[in-house]
Order: structure tokens, then C-alpha cells, then sequence
């Protein structure tokens, strides 16, 4: 692709790593689903909701870097929590304890 700038002609390359969905639940106590909680991935300054299961869903996130962190904001209250390796590969399953939402 060619771009201008100050009449110049530039050329611009741009690459694109490969994407994958990166997926969950949240579980409140008893294992109750927490519905319409705020889920963000603060490295890809990202942010979905979950549904009536608790399920959210990031259709597309780069592979590389890896999602290392998750925040959860549900009732006024936000959890930062942990990705472990290879945890971005899987149904990463969140659960929240009474003290959490």
C-alpha cells in the first residue's frame, strides 16, 4: 500500500499475526452465573460483557502476546485475576467469591 505525505509517496507495509477467540464464564458463589458483568482484557484495552450463563466472548485477540490478565467488574466491583499460561487456549472459567461481586 502507498500513502502521501508532504507530497512525498511512502510506502506502508502492515502485518497481521494470527487471531484466535478467547472465551469464559463467571461463576459467582454457589456456582450462579454472573450475568452482565464487565469483562476486560486491559493489554488490549478490550471490553465485552457476559450473557445470561455468564459466558463472554472475544471473538478475536491476537496470539502473541499472550493475554496474561482478566478484569471482571460486576456489581460495582472489579477483580483483576490472573491468565495462567495456556489459559488463553481454553474456556477460562472465572470464579468469584462472596466478598468479589
Amino acid at each position: 500500500s502507498e500513502a502521501t505525505t508532504s507530497g512525498r509517496r511512502v510506502r506502508i507495509s502492515v502485518q497481521f499475526g494470527k487471531m484466535r477467540p478467547f472465551r469464559g464464564q463467571n461463576f459467582g458463589p454457589g456456582g450462579i452465573p454472573v450475568v452482565s458483568a464487565s469483562v476486560t482484557l486491559p493489554s488490549l484495552q478490550m471490553t465485552t460483557r457476559t450473557d445470561y450463563q455468564g459466558r463472554f466472548t472475544f471473538a478475536a485477540v491476537p496470539e502473541e502476546p499472550p493475554v496474561r490478565e482478566l478484569q471482571v467488574n460486576a456489581r460495582g466491583r472489579e477483580v483483576s485475576l490472573p491468565v495462567p499460561a495456556g489459559g488463553e487456549d481454553e474456556l477460562f472459567s472465572v470464579e468469584l467469591n462472596e466478598g468479589q461481586i
